[in-house]
């Protein structure tokens, strides 16, 4: 069993992921209205601004959270 010093310190590592991505997630609707990743299973028609945001990288998440999810790179490095 791990001591609880380091317990607490990866609880906190993963609340402050998971806060950052909510934070992202909320910039990209304060941005757009919307999440531009799900225009094509939505059909909505894409804007030029929202097709520019996915070109240059989109919504940054997880490789295996997105697999076979158009639209949605997984991070970089």
């Amino acid at each position: 069993m791990q001591p609880l010093a380091a317990i607490a310190t990866a609880g906190r590592r993963l609340w402050c992921a998971g806060l950052k991505r909510a934070k992202h997630h909320r910039d990209i609707i304060r941005r757009f209205g919307r999440f531009p990743h799900r225009n094509p299973i939505l059909s909505r028609a894409m804007r030029s601004q929202e097709q520019r945001f996915l070109d240059e990288g989109g919504l940054q998440v997880s490789a295996s959270a997105t697999k076979g999810q158009p639209g949605i790179a997984a991070p970089k490095g």
